[in-house]
């Protein structure tokens, strides 16, 4: 089980993985619960009896993203895109401009709300008859592996 998350503030490296593991563990109640102990972007085993009495482990990983900084899943993807493509960086570079001096007082107000806008605006440039596609469809529809970018941040689920 990997749980992939936003490094967007603090508790998304500590408080965010405990809360997560503490209803892991309310659901299966863990033999090596400890919730002192939760390692970020790295995998460790969760083990459980079952229903039918017997042993079982689940391999679970806590994975922020981006790993070295603090930032939004939105921007990591970005990053991605842009990073095998001048096309594609030109486009996501005016994005971010358009999306940055952008003047609203009811769109775009918070910095969440922009980093998704210049996602979704940059992936309409790219192929506009993706815009009705739900977000799903879209992070599905992309071969996220052949990117430099992800194969850093998700080299540690190869080990699968």
């Amino acid at each position: 089980m990997v749980v992939v998350t936003d490094y967007d503030d603090e508790d998304a490296e500590i408080k965010r993985p405990k809360k997560i593991y503490k209803k892991i563990n309310r659901i299966v109640k863990c033999l090596n619960h400890d919730e002192n102990y939760v390692p970020n972007n790295m995998w460790h085993n969760i083990e459980f009896i079952d229903s039918f009495s017997e042993r079982r482990t689940i391999r679970y990983c806590y994975l922020l993203v981006p790993l070295d900084s603090q930032g939004a899943l939105e921007t990591f993807m970005l990053n991605a895109l842009s990073e095998n493509s001048n096309e594609k960086k030109e486009a996501i570079r005016q994005v971010r401009d358009f999306v940055n001096n952008f003047k609203s007082n009811v769109y775009l107000r918070k910095r969440r709300e922009k980093v998704k806008a210049e996602l979704r605006i940059s992936i309409s440039v790219f192929d506009p008859r993706k815009t009705f596609y739900t977000m799903r469809e879209l992070i599905e529809s992309v071969d996220w592996m052949e990117f430099d970018q992800t194969d850093k941040q998700y080299g540690i689920l190869k080990e699968i």
